[in-house]
């Protein structure tokens, strides 16, 4: 069975995501215990980034054992194939993606409260990265409007799962 284009990139991005899930992990366990404090264990600054990191690694783990199950890792690294790889729609959505992200945490967290700006991270999200949105078709407003929908229970459920679950005071 030959691999095709995206046993590859799962390949390449489950080490990526093992990585990542690993480099939290280590980060939460040197965070500080406040033992002295005389805190439950279970409100400890690391917890939940120890957990979410764990989750992630398992995550990472599952791709990475599918990939390689169907030959994502016999990777044929073609030097001439670069240049296109910079116009290709890959790189159009991760660049689109880090300016998300960062716009996002450079001009939205702590300027707006945290449920308006993360709804308006997700509804920028979905608008930019999902299916292509066109004028010209029937559907365009509705999906528009689904996006909206879920932008704002997106938004706002996770404000309310942060102050609500994990009492985290959000900006």
């Amino acid at each position: 069975m030959k691999p095709n284009t995206l046993d590859k990139a799962d390949f390449i991005s489950a080490i990526v995501l093992i990585g990542f899930a690993l480099a939290i992990v280590a980060e939460s366990l040197r965070m500080d215990r406040l033992e002295g404090l005389n805190i439950h264990p279970y409100t400890v600054p690391g917890l939940v980034p120890g957990m979410l990191g764990g989750l992630l690694l398992l995550c990472g783990m599952a791709l990475l054992v599918r990939s390689i199950r169907r030959g994502g890792w016999r990777i044929e690294l073609q030097i001439s194939a670069l240049p296109g790889l910079w116009h290709s729609d890959m790189a159009r959505r991760i660049g689109l993606t880090l300016l998300l992200t960062f716009g996002f945490a450079l001009g939205l967290f702590g300027w707006l409260p945290f449920g308006l700006g993360s709804a308006i991270f997700v509804f920028a999200f979905i608008l930019l990265l999902g299916p292509r949105l066109r004028l010209a078709d029937p559907g365009w407003l509705k999906q528009i409007a689904v996006a909206a929908a879920i932008a704002i229970c997106a938004g706002y459920g996770i404000a309310a799962i942060f102050t609500e679950i994990f009492v985290v005071k959000l900006p």
